[in-house]
């Protein structure tokens, strides 16, 4: 038995509903085409119908979650995301084309050869310089754009924080070679989710980069020598890590996050969704994601002295969507 359910604590259970699958595919089907006959134009649209449609289905307490983003709000973001990223493509083109090929036959092949390598220089610059910028700005968007019962989320951290945190943990797990990873990861979440408010609700994260380390460690050498199965028991652990370790501050007391995910829930999830998608080409890929959806937040219990009806509004909306449409695209995030 569950040792937060045995001490008497109140458990809340969020759920997924999502009954309605030809609905959501009606969504993706009319998102796909738009997107084709806008020649991509239509994608920050295809994105807020999607979101809306995903919050609407998630319930707390009885209530349903609201996404309140907008298709132009993050079109003003995408032109920025697409600008830059041409402009930077342009700069490292005309740097590679003056350094590394200075002494190679100007062709059709080297010009486009040339062209690959900017591309995958910008996307290396934006995935590594930019990644806190991104996080900052797409979590103070999206959250900003979520509420509940009326009360919408926030973020309150700062770009400077969270610059300090991510460049202080990527120089020491370059010169770790990689050893100091998970700690950087779970310093980086747990700056990011401590910063996440829910009305005067205060977030936390309490994992640590030792119990991160020791699910990845065996999880290294168990799944070749397994020959993979060991990978669904690696998935339950990363599950019930990011999970487990969430807490959330009421009127200073606590309230805990357990997962309830077992091995043979996230071999059904994995293998199902395998299955449908292979067998079906690809068309099932929208019930997958619901799939998907339905597992992550109905394996969720929140145990605590949790009182939803005083919860009162403490944040501002925030209408930027320029990093959270790149977060999408780079797929960066934490939660």
């Amino acid at each position: 038995m569950n040792l937060l359910s045995t001490i008497g604590l109140q458990a809340i259970k969020p759920q997924f509903i999502a009954k309605d699958v030809v609905k959501f595919y009606s969504i993706q089907i009319t998102n796909l085409l738009l997107i084709i006959l806008t020649l991509g134009l239509y994608y920050p649209w295809a994105r807020a119908a999607t979101m809306r449609f995903i919050y609407q289905e998630t319930e707390l307490a009885g209530s349903r979650f609201i996404f309140h983003g907008k298709g132009k709000e993050m079109f003003r973001g995408f032109i920025k995301i697409f600008s830059t990223f041409v402009l930077s493509c342009i700069l490292f083109y005309f740097l590679l084309d003056s350094t590394v090929f200075v002494d190679l036959p100007q062709s059709l092949d080297m010009t486009i050869v040339e062209v690959i390598y900017a591309v995958y220089a910008t996307i290396f610059v934006f995935g590594l310089l930019l990644t806190p910028l991104i996080i900052h700005g797409s979590m103070k968007y999206r959250l900003s754009r979520t509420s509940w019962r009326g009360i919408h989320f926030g973020y309150r951290g700062t770009l400077g924080g969270i610059y300090k945190v991510y460049t202080g943990g990527l120089l020491l797990t370059i010169l770790t070679f990689g050893f100091y990873s998970p700690w950087f990861s779970v310093s980086l979440r747990k700056y990011v989710i401590g910063n996440i408010r829910m009305g005067n609700l205060k977030f936390a994260y309490e994992g640590t980069g030792a119990d991160y380390f020791f699910i990845h460690l065996p999880a290294f050498f168990l799944i070749p020598l397994t020959l993979g199965l060991y990978y669904f028991w690696y998935q339950r652990d990363l599950f019930n890590f990011y999970i487990d370790n969430i807490v959330v501050e009421q009127n200073n007391k606590k309230c805990y996050f357990q997962s309830k995910a077992d091995v043979w829930g996230i071999i059904e999830w994995v293998v199902v969704n395998y299955l449908i998608i292979s067998f079906t080409f690809g068309l099932a890929i929208p019930w997958a994601i619901l799939r998907t959806l339905k597992f992550a937040v109905n394996n969720i219990i929140i145990y605590g002295e949790f009182n939803v009806d005083d919860i009162h509004q403490t944040e501002q909306e925030y209408k930027d969507a320029t990093s959270d449409d790149l977060s999408t695209m780079m797929d960066v995030g934490i939660v």
